[in-house]
Parts: structure tokens; C-alpha cells; sequence
């Protein structure tokens, strides 16, 4: 009885974790290190293709910055990207919000960051 109640347990925690992106444009914004007063507003276009997941940010002045190695893992997307004004290389690890949306660090090699923020599409 034990066994069958863990296994029926162990089910629905999976089902309830969804490791797919929701493919349309996300919304969100991103925070600086340095300015954590500030909300700069980003978008976020999600798509699967056939290689796999492809992640496009445009920024607040419609630039547009592809992933790379964008990839889920459990509950956490991460991915790769040159910011477009200064090509830094940023490195991402956004997990899942319990509004199934992303929230976390784009960290470049000198340890600034930026709290990048992603709201699922409608």
C-alpha cells in the first residue's frame, strides 16, 4: 500500500511539472545589478523547431538577441546570450515561478549580473 501511495505521488509531481516552453511571445523585464530600482521591459519569443527549443530576447529598443543552447532542465531554463550594445557574453539560469513564467541571474565572467524576469505568454 505504501509503495502504490509513493508511486501515485511521484506521478503527479511530474504531471505537475511541466518541462515544456510554452511556445509565443513571453513578456518580462530585467533588473541590473547595479540599479535594482530599475525594471527595463524585455520581450521573450519561444519557439520549438526542429533542432529544439529556440529563445529570441528583444530588448526595450527591439533588438533582438538569439540564445544559445537554450535548454530545460527540471524546473530551470538556461541559455546563453550576447548582450546586443556591448557583446558580453551572459549566462542564464531562470527557474520556473509558480506562475509557470522564469525568474532568475544572466551572469557575465567578472560576476555582474542582471535579474532577467519571463511572463508566460496568454
Amino acid at each position: 500500500m505504501k509503495k502504490l501511495f509513493l508511486f501515485s505521488f511521484l506521478c503527479l509531481a511530474a504531471c505537475n511539472s511541466s518541462t515544456e516552453l510554452k511556445e509565443g511571445r513571453w513578456t518580462g523585464h530585467l533588473t541590473p545589478m547595479n540599479h535594482p530600482e530599475l525594471s527595463i521591459p524585455v520581450n521573450f519569443d519561444g519557439t520549438h523547431t526542429e533542432r529544439g527549443l529556440k529563445v529570441t530576447i528583444i530588448g526595450s529598443n527591439g533588438v533582438p538577441a538569439v540564445t544559445r543552447n537554450p535548454h530545460l532542465k527540471d524546473d530551470t531554463l538556461f541559455f546563453v546570450f550576447d548582450e546586443p550594445e556591448e557583446q558580453v557574453r551572459l549566462e542564464c539560469a531562470l527557474a520556473r515561478t509558480d506562475t509557470m513564467g522564469f525568474s532568475g541571474k544572466c551572469t557575465d565572467s567578472s560576476g555582474k549580473w542582471a535579474m532577467f524576469t519571463m511572463i508566460p505568454p496568454v
